[in-house]
């Protein structure tokens, strides 16, 4: 079954884009490409991935060849993290 065969089943036909469509998606596209890059290049994703493993209570990749062996991990970021999610239940409910 084709895309086409797909688009009769709900009665739409055959698409076309118009140039507008097609120019919006290229300047969506290149948007998206070039924020993901300035993301990486400035260390964002970096950032993000080092807070995510730390809210998991997993060691950094670095920091987990140090400690081999050892599987104790001191979650204090976890803990500062549910402390405030409490607090902010606790403000915003009332």
């Amino acid at each position: 079954m084709t895309d086409t065969d797909t688009l009769k089943e709900f009665g739409i036909g055959q698409v076309f884009n118009t140039e507008i469509q097609d120019e919006l998606a290229k300047y969506v596209r290149k948007s998206y490409d070039d924020a993901k890059e300035h993301k990486q290049r400035t260390g964002v994703s970096a950032l993000l991935l080092r807070n995510l493993r730390a809210k998991l209570c997993q060691y950094q990749p670095e920091d987990a060849e140090m400690v081999a062996g050892i599987d104790v991990y001191v979650g204090l970021a976890a803990l500062k993290q549910r402390a405030a999610d409490i607090l902010a239940y606790r403000y915003y409910r009332q």
